[in-house]
């Protein structure tokens, strides 16, 4: 894990090298908001089913951004989750490399807190890579893998000879998400169609025996399919609200969901 994250940290020092003297003369900037969604779907899941509150706050220089990004559900005894993440993006804005630390406390075994990073963490690291495409080809494409934390399966169960009990021994799933997308307009309104796919998962008996699963569940498979629709509407005549909806299809799970929500 240590020489995973000096690597990463590594590849972004050799790429901002080539930018460090433009952005220099750059300022950075802050930004914030909230978006309040009917429900938080992620990558083809339904986390907490009930309208969710996702604060969001970030400070950009040139290439380089670090935030933090929450979910809340609000029924206030739900599902909750707080990540920290930090990308750079490159080549005129095609390309960007991201780490993100995805927090869930509800998912800790143990109910550790959030500096506990033993083998029953509510923490998942993540190492993302993606092409953002060009306004001549906006076709995307994103890979992303869990390198350490909660995406975990048990392996073979071996003997404790000081306690005489059996312990499940845990490793990394390594779990990874591919996600393709188009964006394009029409009648002033941003949509945006987009298929993720997961490959790699253990096989369901094999978790239900062990009591882990990968964090996709069994696989690979398609598990994100649909569209998103976003725009702009006048409440005044100097403020907008952003709006959005997405038609999602799990259907590896079966799965469909149908969300609305708008943001400040």
């Amino acid at each position: 894990m240590k020489r995973l994250l000096q690597l990463f940290l590594l590849i972004f020092v050799l790429f901002s090298a080539q930018n460090v003297s433009a952005q220099e003369k750059k300022k950075g900037e802050v930004d914030f908001g909230v978006d309040l969604m009917s429900r938080y779907v992620w990558r083809g899941f339904d986390f907490g089913a009930m309208p969710s509150i996702q604060p969001g706050l970030s400070y950009t220089k040139g290439g380089f951004e670090i935030g933090v990004w929450g979910a809340y559900a609000m029924n206030f005894a739900g599902y909750q989750e707080t990540d920290l993440y930090f990308s750079y993006t490159f080549l005129d804005d095609m390309l960007t490399l991201g780490i993100t630390d995805y927090y869930f406390p509800d998912i800790s075994a143990l109910d550790q807190g959030y500096f506990d990073w033993s083998n029953a963490t509510g923490h998942c690291v993540e190492l993302n890579a993606s092409f953002n495409g060009t306004e001549n080809f906006p076709l995307s494409c994103s890979v992303n893998t869990f390198l350490y934390g909660a995406d975990q399966v048990f392996s073979d169960s071996s003997l404790n000879t000081s306690s005489g009990l059996y312990e499940n021994n845990t490793k990394a799933n390594y779990s990874t998400y591919v996600e393709l997308g188009y964006s394009f307009t029409a009648n002033n309104v941003d949509l945006d169609v987009f298929a993720g796919y997961q490959l790699n998962g253990i096989n369901i008996e094999d978790a239900i025996l062990s009591g882990g699963e990968g964090f996709y569940l069994d696989g690979p498979g398609f598990i994100n399919v649909g569209f998103s629709a976003s725009k702009e509407i006048a409440i005044t005549d100097t403020w907008n609200l952003p709006v959005s909806t997405s038609f999602v299809l799990n259907p590896k799970r079966e799965r469909v969901y149908f969300v609305f929500g708008f943001s400040f």
